[in-house]
């Protein structure tokens, strides 16, 4: 019975831990001005370790939101073109 138990146990540990794995945020924001050219940063956000793909995907999506809210704080002009995308990526 004990052994049943072991394995059991091993095997949802096994489970559990595949599922929840090591994710990354990375985020590109294009700011424009009429002809000029755009000016890119680039940023990488670490995605709190042990997080559902789900839920990081959630994390990225809200990331976006709040680089671009910030970088519009940042430069108020109404004649900029501020676009913000960020793509989930598993570490290694």
């Amino acid at each position: 019975m004990k052994k049943h138990i072991i394995f059991s146990s091993v095997i949802l540990i096994l489970l559990l831990s595949s599922c929840r794995k090591s994710y990354s945020c990375a985020c590109t924001t294009n700011i424009r001005e009429g002809n000029w050219p755009p000016y890119q940063t680039a940023t990488v956000e670490e995605v709190k370790k042990n997080t559902s793909k789900k839920k990081a995907t959630q994390t990225c999506n809200n990331t976006a939101k709040q680089i671009q809210a910030n970088t519009r704080l940042l430069f108020p002009d109404d004649n900029l073109t501020i676009e913000t995308s960020c793509a989930l990526q598993e570490n290694q």
